[in-house]
């Protein structure tokens, strides 16, 4: 095949020429703008700020506990996630009380 020569598709047409037809749903450009998400399961987020807790607490218990003397401040790593999870507890409650207005 020449390198010069247009790309054609499977019945030949020339891609360079051929008109795509737009998807039915396809948007505006000011559609694309605003884009509106889900909103954010704070259940999943709270459950994911949890296990950080606990690896926190692990790692302390193996520390203060136990001398290991291998995992030695690994708890500081994961001590943000206490603050988060209460955070996050009261982000999903808040979330469970829009739901249940909402259902009202």
């Amino acid at each position: 095949m020449d390198a010069a020569a247009p790309a054609t598709d499977r019945e030949g047409e020339d891609s360079t020429t051929r008109k795509d037809h737009a998807h039915p749903r396809a948007t505006s450009p000011q559609q694309k703008l605003v884009v509106t998400h889900e909103e954010l399961s704070w259940k999943v987020v709270s459950i994911l700020y949890a296990l950080g807790v606990a690896l926190c607490v692990l790692f302390a218990i193996l520390q203060v506990v136990w001398n290991i003397e291998s995992v030695r401040g690994f708890w500081i790593i994961f001590s943000p996630f206490a603050p988060c999870l209460v955070y996050g507890l009261y982000r999903y409650r808040l979330q469970l009380d829009a739901a249940k207005h909402k259902q009202d």
